[in-house]
């Protein structure tokens, strides 16, 4: 399976490009023990992502900040509400009211600038880690490229090799076979001549060469090449004649 630098869920949530930092199991099987010369440590890589994932979340001093925001807020509203519910002078609720507002606009400015100045920094962060993890994702891309490649030689090399070795093999097993061959014909070629060296050797010669099918030339041809005279009148010439013509 196919390994990428965030999960969809992080890239959409993160806001960035999912990029393939590894071969497929297909790719890897393809190149055979070459696959684990291909990884690449991205340890850092997934050392940022966990460092970028975590900035994106409010502080615990942010959500505390937020916390006092909301309690002011709060206060304010029920102390507003409170007033109204009191039999008393329109004008006197109405500064009543001013006043919760004025006293909860004075508590919440430092708590707000407080608040910006916490996100403002986190977001700052936020943003060089995301610039980290692109280049750092983009160095293990091209690492993994560049590994990959190699491994694709070292392979191409191997397989090479053993082409060569292959073809060597069956050179060597072709020259024994000739070897063994040759062997064999100058065995024949010398048990012929040991045959033909009496008239009784000529006459089983012949007759094993007429049995098998063997024509008048070809065994004619054999017996020159041992050496046998065939000449007219000659012992090999007269069985010949017997045998193929039926002559006595």
């Amino acid at each position: 399976m196919a390994k990428y630098n965030v999960s969809k869920s992080e890239s959409k949530k993160l806001g960035i490009e999912r990029v393939k930092i590894g071969g497929d199991s297909k790719s890897s099987s393809s190149s055979k023990s070459s696959s684990s010369g291909t990884k690449v440590d991205d340890s850092q890589l997934k050392a940022l992502q966990s460092e970028y994932t975590k900035s994106l979340t409010p502080t615990q001093e942010e959500t505390d900040t937020n916390t006092q925001l909301s309690n002011i807020i709060t206060s304010k509203e029920l102390g507003i509400q409170a007033v109204e519910q009191e039999p008393m002078a329109q004008s006197f609720v109405t500064g009543q009211s001013a006043g919760l507002e004025k006293s909860a606009a004075l508590k919440s400015l430092p708590l707000q600038t407080k608040l910006a100045n916490l996100q403002a920094s986190r977001q700052a962060a936020a943003d060089v880690l995301k610039a980290q993890l692109g280049f750092e994702t983009s160095n293990v891309d091209r690492q993994t490229s560049l590994a990959e490649s190699a491994a694709n030689r070292e392979y191409q090399q191997q397989q090479s090799d053993l082409s060569q070795s292959n073809y060597q093999q069956s050179f060597k097993e072709g020259q024994r076979q000739f070897n063994v061959s040759e062997g064999r014909l100058s065995s024949k070629a010398s048990d012929v001549k040991d045959i033909t060296r009496t008239n009784t050797g000529i006459t089983s010669l012949i007759e094993e060469e007429v049995n098998s099918g063997t024509s008048w030339a070809e065994i004619a041809a054999k017996l020159q090449a041992a050496g046998v005279d065939t000449k007219s009148g000659s012992h090999a010439d007269k069985m010949l004649r017997k045998l193929f013509l039926g002559e006595e």
